[in-house]
C-alpha cells in the first residue's frame, strides 16, 4: 500500500496531499493501459480483456472524481456538463426551433432521394436480366426447336443450366456488360420511371413539409467566432500580438474544439496527461523547468515565459479590434468573477511590447490588491491613487497640468484645464440640473480664484500655491478682512479691486476677473448664496485626506500614452521655429543619416521643444535636433543640439546584471551623456528627458463610505484624456506609444465627466479605449442628460450581457438582438375509420425575439450574450456579419475562481505590496497654506503705487512674503575669490528681493546675460552621481526638503540628473529651486566650494564645506 506523505504549503494555503493520489491513480491507470496495449501488439491471451478494463477503470475514477480530475487536467468549467446542456437551456433552446418533420429535412429527403436511386438501379438490372433472359429463352430454346423440326441443325442447344448461371451473371452486374441495345433501353426506361418518382417525392416533401422561415437573425456558431477571432491560452501562457476583450471561452479538451483544431487538441490532451494544464505545475516538473532556464540550449524555448508558474486547459477567443465596449451586469452577477479581472490578465499576458496601460476604477477596492501581484510578474509599473488611505497612495495634484502649461507661456490651455477641473468638482447629480444662476456664478468665481493661485505660484516660484486644498483656504483667508461696516465688500471683493489696480495687468489676472465679474456685480443676500455655493463646491478639498493626497504631484499624465519624453527648452528667439528631431543608433555601421525615428516639431513660445519619441533607444543611443528649415529665419538654420546617451545595466555589488524581482526582466537606465550644440550667442539648451519602457497600471481606489471623493477618479480620468490626446494632435503619427484602457467600474457612482461623448468618439482614433460596466442602461442617466446617455450608448460598439433586473435594459436588449421566425404545426385530429376522420395539419409561422426579455432575466451563471457591431471582418479581412454571439453551455465563461484563482486572490497581507508612503513627510502646514501674508502683499503694493513719492520702495510681487524679519549681515567662503582658506567678507544688508551684497548682485546681473551659458566651468562641473548627492546634502543642512520635495526627492532617487551636462547653466540652476534666486546663489557656492576642496586635497579626502548663508 502506498504511503502519501501530506505537506501543506503555508505561502499559498494549497494542500498538496490532496492532488497526490489522484495523480498517482491517473498515472498507475496510463501505465497499465500502454503496457496491455503492448501486450495486445504481441497477441498476449489475457491482452483482450485487461487493456478494456483498465480503460473502464480510468473512466469511473475519472467520473466518480470530478473535483480532482478537472484540476488535475486543468479544466476550469464547472457546473455544467462539458458535453450537454441542463434542463433550462434545452427547453429554452426547443422554443426558439421551428418544428419540422423528417420529411421536411434536408438529410432525411436526401436520404430518401438515394434510396430511389438504389431501388432503380436495382430494378433496371432486375429488368435487364428478365429481358435477357427472354430473349434467350427466344432466340436459342423456341428459335432451335423450330429449326430442328424444319430440319435444321443449331450451334446451339437450350440448358436450363445454362440459363440459370446467365441469370446470376446478369443480377450481379454482368448486365451492364451487355451490348444489346434494346436490353439497355429497357434499362434506362425502368431507371427513369424509378427516378422520376424519387425527384418527384422530394418535391412534394419540400413543398409541404419544408420550413418557411426567412431567418437572417441567428446566433453565430463557433466556426464563425473562430473565423474571426484570435484564438489565445485562457491563463498562464503569454501570447504574441494586441490584447483583447474576452468574447468566448472554450475548454480544450471538448469535442466541438477537436474539430475545429484536431492538431491543437490532441496536443492539449496529451498535455493533460502528464498534469501540465493544471493552473500550478506540479513540483517534478517545475523542478525540471528550472534545469531547463538554465540550459543556455534549453532557455530559449521559454522566451518570455519565465514566470509562468502553470498551464491551460481552455481557450479564449478575443476580440483586438479598438472599440470601446460596456458591460451590463447586476450586483453579484459576476461582472468582475468573469470578465473584469479575467480582462486584466488577457491584457497583462499580450506581447511586452502591446500591452496597453490600464486605468481601473477601483471603486470596490478589490481590483488592485487582486491584480497587483500578477501585473508586476508582468512587468507594469503599478500605481495607486488611494483616496482612501493617502498614507499609501501616490500624490497627484490636479492643479500641476494647467501649472505646467501656464510655465509653458500656453495660458489658454492653462485656463481650459481650470475649468475641466471647476466642472468636475462642482457637477450636479444630473446631466441637466446644476445650471442655476447661482451656481453658475460660483462656478466662474471658483475659476478665477483657481487662476488667482496660479498667478501666485508662478509669481512666487512655489508650485505648492496651487492645490485644490488651497481654494477653500484662499476663501477662508482672504475674508478675513471683510468689512464689518460694508456686508458687500468681503475680503474676496476687496482682493478682485485690488488685483484690478495692476499695471500692467498680467492676462491671467484680466481673465480671472472677467469670470469673477457676476460675482462681483452681486450684492446683498445674493453675494451670500453666491459664497455659500461656492465654499459648497469647494469643500471636497477641505478634507485632509484629499488635501494630503492632492499637494504634490508624484505622477507624470502624459507617461500613460508617452512614456519616453524629450523636452529642451531653448533660448525664446527659437520660438515658432520648425525643429526636426531624430533618433539614431550610435552604433550602427550604416550611414549617420539612418535614423530609427524622425519627425518636426514647433518650438512654444517659451522656447520649449518636446517631443515624444516611439522608438524603443538602442543601447548606444544619439537625438539630433536641427533647425534647418525653410521657414526659419535664415540665421537660425545652422543651429543644432546634440545629445547622445546610453542604456545601462543596473548592477549588484558584485557587478552581476540587477533583474527585477516580479518580472525577472534585467533593469537598465538611461543616461545621457555630453550634450553639444550650436544655438544663438551660443547659449547652453536645457534636456529633460523622461524614459520608461514599462507598462503602467493605475488603480483608483474611491472610498466606500464617501461617493463624494469619487470626482478625484472623474478628475484624473478627464485630465489623462485630455493631456494626451493633445500631444497625439501634434505629432505625425497622431497615435499614443501605448494604448489607454480605461476600465471603468461601477460607472454610474462617479460625477459627470465634461465632455465624456467626445472621449469617446475621438478618442479611439488616438488610443483611448473605454471599457464601462454599469448594473442597467438606466445608470447612465443619474449624471448624464438623455442625449448625452443616448449618445455614449451609441458609442459602445461591443456590449457583454451578463445579467439585468431592469425591465427597460433587458427590452432594449432583447431589441437590439432582433426577431425570428418560427414555424409551428397544429393538427386537428377525429377518432374513426373513415378516410375523412383522419384530421388536418395546420402550419403557422410566428416571429419570436431571439431573447426575450424574461429570457435575459433569467440567464444562467455563466452564460453572457455579445452584441457586437465593429467586428465586420475576419482575420483574413474578409466581410463577415456581425451575427450575436450566446456563451452557454460548451462556451460557458469561466468564473475566476476556477480559473485564475491562485494567481488573483485576496488572501495575503496589503503590507506586501510595498507601496510608498509620498505624504507621511508633510505637515498639516504644509498642505493648508496660510493666504493672508499674499493679501497683505497686494494691499501694500497697490497702496505704494498709488503713492507718487513712495514708488521706488514699492515690494516686489516676487516677494517670499513668508519671512518679513530683517536679513543680517552674512560671511561667504571666499575661496574662490582668491582669499586664503577659511577667510570670509563681510556683505551688507539685505533688501526686499534678496542679497544686496555685491557678489550677490553681480552674480545676478551675470544670470539675466548669460541664463544658459554655464556657471561653472565644463572642466569643474561635478560628475553625475556627486551632483545628485550635493543637492540632497545641501537641501538637508539647508533644512530645504520640504521646501524644494519634488528637486529633494529626484535627487535623492538619482533622477535629477541622468545625463552628464557639458554646463551646469543658471537656467538649470533656477528649474530646480523654483526660480528662487537666493537658494540657488547659495548652491552655486556650495558646489564651487566643493570643487575647489576637492582639488586641493589628496584622493579619498572630503571637502570642507562652504559656511552656510542665512536661510
Amino acid at each position: 500500500m502506498l504511503k502519501i506523505k501530506e505537506k501543506q504549503s503555508s505561502g499559498t494555503g494549497t494542500v498538496e496531499a490532496t492532488y497526490r493520489p489522484a495523480i498517482m491513480r491517473l498515472i498507475l491507470a496510463v501505465g497499465l493501459t500502454i503496457v496491455e496495449l503492448i501486450l495486445w501488439f504481441f497477441y498476449h491471451p489475457i491482452a483482450v480483456l485487461l487493456p478494456l478494463l483498465a480503460i473502464g477503470g480510468l473512466v469511473i475514477y475519472g467520473l466518480t472524481h470530478q473535483d480532482r480530475t478537472r484540476k488535475y487536467f486543468g479544466i476550469s468549467i464547472t457546473g455544467t456538463g462539458l458535453f450537454s446542456k441542463n434542463r433550462y437551456e434545452t427547453e429554452r433552446a426547443y422554443e426558439k426551433q421551428s418544428y419540422i418533420r423528417l420529411r421536411g429535412r434536408f438529410w432525411y429527403q436526401l436520404l430518401a432521394f438515394l434510396l430511389y436511386v438504389v431501388g432503380g438501379i436495382t430494378l433496371a438490372i432486375l429488368v435487364g436480366t428478365f429481358a435477357n433472359a427472354i430473349w434467350y429463352i427466344l432466340r436459342v430454346g423456341l428459335l432451335s426447336s423450330f429449326l430442328r423440326v424444319l430440319g435444321v441443325e443449331t450451334t446451339q442447344t437450350f440448358s436450363w443450366e445454362y440459363l440459370k448461371q446467365y441469370i446470376g451473371f446478369s443480377i450481379s452486374g454482368g448486365v451492364a456488360q451487355d451490348t444489346s441495345w434494346v436490353v439497355w433501353l429497357f434499362m434506362l426506361i425502368v431507371f427513369g420511371l424509378i427516378l422520376r418518382l424519387g425527384i418527384r417525392n422530394w418535391y412534394d416533401w419540400v413543398q409541404k413539409f419544408n420550413s418557411r422561415t426567412t431567418n437572417q437573425t441567428r446566433w453565430a456558431d463557433l466556426r464563425e467566432i473562430d473565423r474571426t477571432y484570435v484564438l489565445i491560452p485562457d491563463r498562464n501562457k503569454f501570447y504574441k500580438g494586441e490584447a483583447g476583450q474576452p468574447i468566448t471561452h472554450i475548454s480544450g479538451y471538448s469535442i466541438q474544439f477537436a474539430m475545429l483544431h484536431p492538431l491543437l487538441w490532441i496536443w492539449q490532451c496529451l498535455k493533460g496527461v502528464f498534469g501540465l494544464n493544471q493552473e500550478e505545475f506540479s513540483s517534478w516538473y517545475m523542478k525540471l523547468r528550472n534545469k531547463l532556464l538554465q540550459s543556455d540550449r534549453w532557455a530559449k524555448h521559454f522566451k518570455d515565459q519565465v514566470t509562468v508558474k502553470g498551464g491551460f486547459g481552455g481557450f479564449y477567443w478575443i476580440d483586438t479590434t479598438p472599440t470601446h465596449a460596456l458591460t451590463t451586469g447586476a450586483t453579484r452577477s459576476g461582472k468582475d468573477e468573469r470578465r473584469g479581472y479575467v480582462f486584466i490578465d488577457i491584457l497583462r499576458r499580450s506581447s511586452y511590447e502591446l500591452r496597453p496601460n490600464i486605468i481601473d476604477t477601483d471603486a470596490k477596492n478589490e481590483d488592485a490588491k487582486m491584480s497587483f501581484k500578477a501585473l508586476k510578474a508582468a512587468g507594469y509599473d503599478v500605481q495607486l491613487l488611494n483616496i482612501a488611505d493617502p498614507d499609501w497612495s501616490e500624490s497627484w495634484n490636479p492643479f500641476q497640468v494647467a501649472l505646467n502649461y501656464m510655465m509653458d507661456g500656453e495660458l489658454d490651455k492653462a485656463r481650459d484645464e481650470a475649468m475641466v477641473i471647476v466642472q468636475i468638482i462642482g457637477s450636479s447629480n444630473s446631466g441637466e440640473g446644476g445650471n442655476d444662476i447661482w451656481d453658475k456664478t460660483a462656478e466662474d468665481t471658483q475659476l478665477a480664484i483657481i487662476l488667482i493661485l496660479l498667478w501666485l505660484a508662478m509669481e512666487h516660484n512655489d508650485e505648492t500655491l496651487a492645490t485644490p486644498a488651497g481654494v477653500p483656504q484662499f476663501i477662508n483667508s482672504v475674508n478675513q478682512f471683510n468689512d464689518p461696516k460694508d456686508k458687500n465688500l468681503d475680503g474676496l471683493t476687496q482682493y478682485f479691486h485690488m488685483l484690478r489696480q495692476l499695471d500692467p495687468m498680467p492676462p491671467i489676472i484680466n481673465e480671472a476677473i472677467l469670470k469673477a465679474g457676476s460675482y462681483l456685480g452681486a450684492t446683498g443676500d445674493t453675494k451670500s448664496s453666491v459664497m455659500f455655493t461656492l465654499q459648497s463646491r469647494s469643500s471636497l478639498f477641505a478634507s485632509e485626506t484629499v488635501a494630503r493626497l492632492t499637494s504634490r504631484s508624484t505622477i507624470h499624465i502624459s507617461d500613460y500614452g508617452f512614456p519616453r519624453m524629450l523636452k529642451v527648452t531653448v533660448p525664446t528667439e527659437y520660438a515658432g521655429t520648425t525643429a526636426l528631431i531624430e533618433l539614431y543608433d550610435r552604433e550602427s555601421k550604416q550611414s549617420s543619416a539612418k535614423y530609427l525615428e524622425q519627425d518636426s516639431v514647433k518650438v512654444s513660445r517659451s522656447g520649449l521643444i518636446q517631443f515624444p519619441f516611439h522608438q524603443y533607444f538602442p543601447d548606444e543611443w544619439g537625438i539630433r535636433i536641427t533647425f534647418d528649415d525653410g521657414n526659419n529665419p535664415v540665421h537660425l538654420r545652422n543651429s543644432w543640439v546634440a545629445i547622445p546617451g546610453e542604456r545601462r545595466f543596473h548592477r549588484n555589488f558584485d557587478r552581476s546584471i540587477k533583474v527585477d524581482p516580479d518580472s525577472q526582466r534585467p533593469l537598465k537606465k538611461t543616461v545621457t551623456l555630453q550634450v553639444t550644440s550650436n544655438l544663438a550667442d551660443g547659449a547652453k539648451p536645457i534636456i529633460n528627458l523622461r524614459y520608461s519602457e514599462s507598462p503602467k497600471a493605475m488603480f483608483i481606489v474611491t472610498p466606500q463610505s464617501n461617493d463624494n471623493y469619487a470626482s478625484i477618479a472623474s478628475l484624473f480620468l478627464g485630465q489623462v484624456f485630455s493631456i494626451n490626446t493633445q500631444i497625439a494632435s501634434e505629432i505625425t503619427r497622431r497615435k499614443m506609444d501605448r494604448r489607454i484602457i480605461y476600465k471603468l467600474n461601477e460607472f454610474s457612482m462617479f460625477p459627470r465627466i465634461p465632455g465624456f461623448d467626445n472621449f469617446l468618439t475621438r478618442g479611439l482614433t488616438y488610443g483611448h479605449i473605454v471599457d464601462m460596466y454599469v448594473q442597467d442602461d438606466v445608470q447612465l442617466t443619474k449624471h448624464y442628460a438623455e442625449a448625452e446617455a443616448t449618445e455614449i450608448m451609441n458609442n459602445m460598439m461591443t456590449q457583454f450581457h451578463i445579467l439585468s433586473k431592469d425591465v427597460k435594459t433587458n427590452e432594449e436588449v432583447s431589441k437590439r438582438l432582433g426577431e425570428i421566425e418560427v414555424q409551428k404545426e397544429l393538427v386537428n385530429s377525429q377518432m374513426g375509420t373513415q378516410q375523412q376522420d383522419r384530421g388536418n395539419r395546420q402550419l403557422s409561422i410566428d416571429k419570436v425575439p431571439l431573447m426575450s426579455p424574461k429570457e435575459l432575466a433569467e440567464l444562467n451563471d455563466g452564460e453572457m450574450i455579445v452584441i457586437r457591431l465593429a467586428k465586420r471582418q475576419d482575420k483574413k479581412f474578409r466581410r463577415v456579419r456581425a451575427l450575436p454571439i450566446m456563451d452557454t453551455g460548451i462556451t460557458m465563461m469561466p468564473n475566476r475562481r476556477g480559473l485564475i484563482g491562485k494567481t488573483y486572490r485576496l488572501d495575503y497581507y496589503t503590507t506586501d505590496l510595498r507601496i510608498k508612503n509620498n505624504t507621511k513627510h508633510l505637515s498639516y502646514e504644509d498642505i493648508f497654506q496660510d493666504y493672508t501674508p499674499y493679501f497683505s502683499e497686494l494691499r501694500e503694493y497697490v497702496l505704494d503705487e498709488d503713492d507718487s513719492t513712495n514708488t521706488s520702495n514699492k515690494p516686489s510681487m516676487t516677494n517670499d512674503v513668508s519671512d518679513p524679519a530683517g536679513v543680517p549681515t552674512i560671511e561667504v567662503n571666499s575661496q574662490f575669490s582668491g582669499a586664503d582658506h577659511g577667510a570670509a567678507v563681510q556683505t551688507g544688508q539685505l533688501n526686499n528681493t534678496g542679497l544686496k551684497v555685491d557678489e550677490f548682485e553681480e552674480w545676478i546681473s551675470k544670470t539675466e546675460a548669460e541664463r544658459f551659458k554655464a556657471a561653472i566651468s565644463p572642466a569643474l562641473t561635478p560628475e553625475v552621481d556627486e551632483m545628485n548627492r550635493l543637492v540632497v546634502e545641501f537641501l538637508t543642512e539647508q533644512h530645504l526638503e520640504k521646501s524644494f520635495g519634488n528637486t529633494f526627492g529626484r535627487a535623492s532617487e538619482d533622477k535629477l540628473i541622468t545625463s552628464a551636462h557639458t554646463d551646469l547653466t543658471y537656467a538649470l540652476l533656477f528649474e530646480w529651486f523654483n526660480n528662487d534666486k537666493y537658494i540657488a546663489f547659495k548652491f552655486y557656492k556650495y558646489v564651487e566650494n566643493y570643487v575647489k576642496n576637492k582639488q586641493t586635497l589628496p584622493s579619498g579626502d572630503a571637502a570642507d564645506e562652504v559656511d552656510d548663508l542665512p536661510s
